[in-house]
């Protein structure tokens, strides 16, 4: 039943910025035109890619990994550089990061499934990006050692990342 409920959301991101960054967003609106209210595609201006998955906790975790300061840096190793710091943030350059195998069996972030569950799906981004400031430390921790990395590996990769920005 959840999974019909989130099919009319994707997971985005931009292919060009400074810094890679995912979004859920709606494939449909609800608007008023003269006084009739009717559901229209939203339809992006710039290049935006999209990630398919109905499931609100996976979507929800895949969304936690990709905005993290891990994922961040290791997609700058495929990325193209543009100008001014930019990134050309491709599907294939997005493709290939890791993915941990515990984000698709919903291993990681175990309390993230209570957090999200009863959220209104338009209420996501909110919630996930609040969790991401309440919860920054504890979610760093969790994919460092789910990914048998030292805290002084994940630093050095997140270091590096922020540096390759201010070239």
């Amino acid at each position: 039943m959840l999974k019909d409920k989130f099919r009319d959301y994707r997971i985005a991101w931009q292919e060009i910025a400074l810094h890679f960054e995912v979004y859920i967003l709606p494939i449909k609106i609800s608007v008023k035109l003269c006084e009739n209210k009717q559901i229209k595609l939203i339809i992006p201006d710039v290049t935006v890619y999209f990630i398919v998955e109905p499931d609100k906790v996976k979507v929800s975790k895949l969304l936690l990994y990709l905005n993290s300061d891990l994922a961040r840096s290791l997609l700058k190793l495929r990325a193209w550089n543009a100008r001014g710091g930019y990134f050309r943030h491709q599907s294939t350059s997005v493709g290939a990061l890791p993915l941990p195998e515990q984000i698709l069996q919903c291993n990681l972030w175990g309390w993230i499934k209570e957090r999200v569950e009863g959220i209104e799906n338009e209420e996501l981004n909110k919630v996930l990006r609040e969790i991401i400031e309440k919860y920054q430390e504890k979610l760093v921790d969790e994919l460092v050692k789910t990914l048998e990395l030292s805290k002084d590996e994940y630093d050095s990769i997140v270091e590096w990342g922020k540096w390759l920005n201010e070239l």
